[in-house]
């Protein structure tokens, strides 16, 4: 079976009709660093998978462009800050202060809605 992308004129599927079993996808998730203060606007550029740590009180902002979907691992530090989130139409869940306490940052645009759901991962 072969896949290919043509150009404007869409996506081409030849070959066998039959069910195949994929593996899944695998990424390299791409670390944005250490945050202690100001607004951290994650790019939607370079990979879906980031992770950031938290080591001071901070605001997480909607990114921008388009319709995707992302993960952010945030990960608190001796010095975790609360966390603000700004730009959202709706969010869910929260974080806490608690150091090495992870979450889950799930973050769904779709036609300039934007969701974030935190999900705790302790």
């Amino acid at each position: 079976m072969a896949i290919v992308l043509n150009g404007t004129s869409g996506l081409t599927i030849t070959g066998s009709t039959t069910a195949s079993t994929f593996g899944g996808v695998t990424t390299a998730a791409v670390d944005d660093g250490t945050y202690t203060g100001g607004t951290y606007t994650p790019p939607t550029t370079g990979g879906n998978m980031r992770f950031v740590t938290n080591n001071g009180a901070f605001t997480l902002a909607a990114p921008s462009g388009g319709s995707f979907t992302m993960v952010i691992l945030v990960i608190n530090g001796a010095s975790a800050g609360a966390i603000t989130l700004t730009g959202f139409n709706k969010t869910t869940g929260s974080f806490t202060t608690t150091n090495a306490n992870n979450f889950f940052v799930y973050i769904t645009v779709c036609n300039g809605y934007k969701l974030a759901n935190v999900v705790a991962l302790q």
